[in-house]
């Protein structure tokens, strides 16, 4: 049950999560205002938004009560972005997906967004890249809250 029609209001910070590590990380050391997991372009066009939806899934019982958000960067290729909006829009959590306006398909693909309920972005927000980084180590911690700390209003 995704939601939002038109212009969303603000994201909350983004954090990549392309593991249940990264996942359970991103969630357990947010501060109280919230999060938004994000599916990067790498991850939808391997994997895919199935595995995303399934890891979010796995994720929700950690700290219920924390405020999050979904976020799938698709990327240039149509169908993927098709496919995470379809994913986008089953999820109980706000959710949306990153629409390049470039693409010949753009307008088709937005409405779609549109009348699936799901928002679409533009552009992608401010992430903490969580790919490369290890989710146990103190820096990774460390580096994550001063980020988030420079990302809060």
């Amino acid at each position: 049950m995704a939601m939002h029609q038109g212009q969303p209001p603000a994201w909350l910070p983004a954090v990549t999560a392309p593991s249940l590590a990264a996942a359970r990380f991103a969630i357990e050391a947010a501060p109280e205002g919230g999060v938004t997991l994000l599916a990067p372009p790498w991850l939808l066009a391997g994997p895919g938004a199935g595995f995303f939806t399934a890891l979010i899934a796995a994720i929700r019982p950690v700290r219920p009560a924390l405020p999050r958000a979904v976020l799938f960067v698709p990327g240039p290729a149509p169908g993927i972005a098709l496919s995470a909006i379809l994913a986008a829009r089953n999820l109980s959590e706000r959710s949306g997906v990153v629409l390049d306006p470039n693409l010949a398909s753009f307008a088709a693909l937005s409405e779609t967004a549109r009348e699936s309920g799901v928002a679409y972005l533009l552009a992608q927000p401010p992430v903490f890249d969580l790919s490369a980084k290890n989710p146990l180590s103190q820096s990774t911690k460390r580096a994550f809250e001063r980020w988030f700390g420079a990302q809060m209003p």
